[in-house]
């Protein structure tokens, strides 16, 4: 999924600044991925601890921030690597 989305990239966004619309949309999949992979799962099995237990679903809460700061990290890496392999 990832390298078609590069693929994408690579066809459209040659003559472009890291601005594009192609990178927005590489951001918008990163993001449903990981939705999909980590925050539902550990949703479903903190949900039960959150009925029990105020400091579970705080962990929770956290979890989902540095997984989200995670992927900013993670974006603003691949953009720079994204640009330099466009400016070549």
């Amino acid at each position: 999924m990832f390298r078609s989305v590069i693929k994408l990239e690579r066809k459209y966004a040659k003559h472009t600044g890291p601005f594009d619309d192609s990178h927005m949309w590489m951001k918008i999949y990163m993001l449903l991925t990981f939705v999909l992979i980590f925050i539902i799962p550990t949703g479903i099995i903190f949900k039960i601890g959150m009925f029990f237990n105020f400091l579970e679903g705080l962990a929770f809460l956290t979890s989902i921030a540095a997984g989200m700061i995670t992927i900013h990290v993670v974006m603003k890496f691949q953009d720079n690597e994204q640009m330099n392999k466009f400016s070549r």
